[in-house]
């Protein structure tokens, strides 16, 4: 099951990182699953999706180590918390 997910969630990003908030399909599929008006997210800078579902680690561990240091979660080491053997 997760092997599927990770299917999908990977050809939606490709699609994303192809036509972006722009294309009327994408914004529409957005608006429903938001609530936010397609034409905010249109209006809106969108946010990178990487195609092939490449995670930036130093980013995740700069973010999490913000987090821990905010309490508002326990350290954790990014290395140990990520999967990426669904990315194949």
């Amino acid at each position: 099951m997760a092997q599927r997910w990770m299917n999908g969630y990977l050809k939606a990003a490709e699609l994303f990182h192809r036509n972006g908030v722009k294309d009327p399909d994408i914004a529409a599929i957005l608006e429903k699953y938001t609530k936010v008006p397609a034409k905010v997210i249109q209006a809106a800078i969108p946010p990178y999706q990487d195609p092939n579902g490449k995670v930036l680690r130093e980013n995740l561990a700069d973010q999490a180590q913000w987090f821990a240091a905010n309490g508002m979660q326990q350290k954790v080491s990014i290395e140990s918390a990520l999967d990426l053997s669904f990315l194949k």
